[in-house]
């Protein structure tokens, strides 16, 4: 089969969903199938995240990819800022409190879809795909794969979401009541015209068919993965002589303060700091990525500061090093209750123990956390954590992840993208 990508979110962006449509093509190629990509110019892609080489060269030479400059308010807002280090970031958060944001149907990236559909619409002559999928968010992607449907409407179509849209228990911009009323109404148009919607978890799969029920037949679940690959040739990081002889705790990728709340956490450090300052002396808490900022912020003026390493954002090699190198892997659990993160998968990837806080019971993530060997799930209440902490700190246990068997196969990239193949071949949710 011959699939066109249609994404805001790949090579050589260093993010979550860049790492999603980069897996899914390279191993459909490996499966024997075409695959070309639709999505922004590389200074469009790295705007808001670092520049991952190591995520480059996992594209396979036979991946085809046709890239486009942002639309005109993009490039505008964001043209003369990129060349400054920060200033696009600066220029988004500012953007995320003006009210007239919300005048922006369906996201930001609106402006950019009349050129992704026009591209577009030159790859279904050229390329002659059998598939489209668009990747969301930003659902504006949808917007575009809904687009190409309709110019031939024998292609099949998958609308890919990493986040749900309207069932969305946390957004990022401002939605007024009647952009939520808007919103639903032009999702649903999507959703009925698509072939087949994928999510990634099950509780999102059950949230969209509740409010959708036509999509019974047609939701599956593609969960996030990990590529053993990544994890046979990478040594653990070295540890620095700070971090010697410490139980170490690692965070990777972004904190997401809308979605996770890691005060807890910060607040059991410090009853760790007042109570047991042995055990304290003994712990040290790495985050390495762009989620810093905020507990930066929380620690500036805590007790828990000294425990605190920041290190700024890494290629995904050099971030998989420092997983390998943890006694236990870091998670703070979503307040949504429906998303797995990404980077679950990558943590089973590493073989390590994990160490979660959850925010609400029925988190997804949770459950399979639960199933790692040695793995720590607790409430995200500062007390809970401080005991969790004081058990692992009595010992310092430095020389990396140990006591977990890894994720089963079946949160492999290759699984998942075999168990979607099927699903297009047989017409049955695999």
């Amino acid at each position: 089969m011959r699939f066109l990508f249609v994404t805001t979110s790949f090579a050589p962006r260093g993010s979550s969903a860049a790492v999603r449509t980069v897996h899914m093509a390279k191993c459909l190629v490996e499966q024997g199938h075409d695959v070309h990509v639709l999505t922004y110019v590389e200074a469009m892609l790295t705007l808001f995240s670092g520049q991952d080489e190591a995520l480059s060269n996992k594209v396979p030479e036979a991946v085809g990819v046709t890239r486009i400059q942002g639309g005109p308010l993009r490039r505008r807002v964001f043209g003369r800022s990129s060349a400054q280090t920060g200033e696009a970031s600066k220029t988004k958060e500012r953007l995320k409190k003006n009210s007239l944001v919300s005048l922006l149907v369906p996201d930001p990236h609106v402006d950019s879809v009349p050129a992704f559909i026009r591209e577009g619409n030159k790859l279904l002559e050229s390329f002659k795909p059998d598939v489209i999928v668009s990747f969301a968010y930003p659902f504006s992607m949808h917007w575009v794969g809904s687009a190409l449907k309709r110019r031939s409407p024998h292609l099949k179509w998958i609308a890919d979401y990493g986040d749900p849209w309207v069932g969305s228990p946390v957004v990022e911009l401002p939605r007024p009541a009647w952009r939520q009323r808007l919103d639903y109404w032009i999702e649903r148009r999507w959703l009925a015209a698509a072939d087949w919607v994928s999510v990634t978890t099950h509780p999102t799969q059950l949230l969209y068919e509740q409010e959708f029920p036509f999509l019974k037949e047609k939701i599956l679940v593609a969960p996030m993965g990990f590529d053993p690959e990544d994890f046979e040739s990478i040594a653990p990081k070295q540890r620095s002589p700070e971090l010697q002889g410490k139980v170490l705790l690692v965070h990777t990728g972004r904190i997401y303060p809308q979605a996770r709340d890691p005060s807890p956490f910060v607040q059991a450090l410090e009853k760790l700091a007042q109570r047991a300052p042995a055990n304290f002396a003994a712990v040290k808490v790495v985050l390495v990525g762009e989620g810093d900022d905020h507990v930066r912020r929380l620690t500036e003026n805590s007790s828990a500061k000294e425990a605190f390493v920041f290190v700024p954002w890494v290629p995904v090699e050099e971030s998989i090093a420092w997983m390998k190198a943890a006694d236990w892997l870091l998670l703070f659990g979503n307040k949504g209750g429906v998303q797995i993160p990404g980077k679950v998968f990558q943590y089973f990837g590493s073989g390590g123990r994990i160490f979660m806080p959850k925010i609400v019971a029925s988190d997804p993530t949770a459950d399979i956390v639960g199933s790692v060997e040695g793995s720590v799930v607790t409430r995200n209440d500062s007390e809970e954590i401080y005991r969790e902490l004081l058990k692992i700190s009595a010992v310092a246990e430095a020389g990396g992840a140990r006591g977990a068997p890894g994720a089963d196969s079946k949160y492999s990239w290759q699984s998942v993208v075999r168990s979607v193949v099927r699903t297009l071949a047989t017409g049955k949710v695999a």
